[in-house]
């Protein structure tokens, strides 16, 4: 049994007349196997068209190059996150400590 909120009971409600009225006038009708087998035939093709078909090299090349760049972003991404864990480093930076060397500059400046 699933689950319905408080608040979807209605629309759960109207959806349920909605199917029941939907299935008193429309009538389900089996397929023909025929038409399944030659729709199947014309989207998918011939199940011996697909086994026999190779990749070909430089696609496979790009597929094991593309999967190594992806892993080592991967790995690259976890250590930056580890780092920036460990050290309190932000690539981006945090504005208060550049309003505070702002200010000290400042305050250099104006005693000099």
């Amino acid at each position: 049994m699933k689950f319905v909120w408080p608040w979807q009971r209605k629309k759960q409600a109207e959806l349920n007349s909605i199917e029941q009225a939907l299935e008193s006038i429309y009538t389900p009708v089996k397929a023909n196997p025929a038409f399944n087998d030659d729709l199947r035939n014309r989207l998918v093709g011939a199940p011996e068209v697909i086994r026999n078909a190779g990749v070909s090299t430089l696609r496979l090349f790009m597929m094991i190059g593309g999967g190594l760049i992806g892993i080592v972003l991967f790995i690259f991404g976890i250590v930056r996150s580890v780092v920036a864990l460990i050290t309190g480093f932000r690539i981006v930076g945090d504005r208060r400590k550049a309003t505070k060397t702002k200010s000290a500059a400042e305050k250099a400046q104006a005693d000099s």
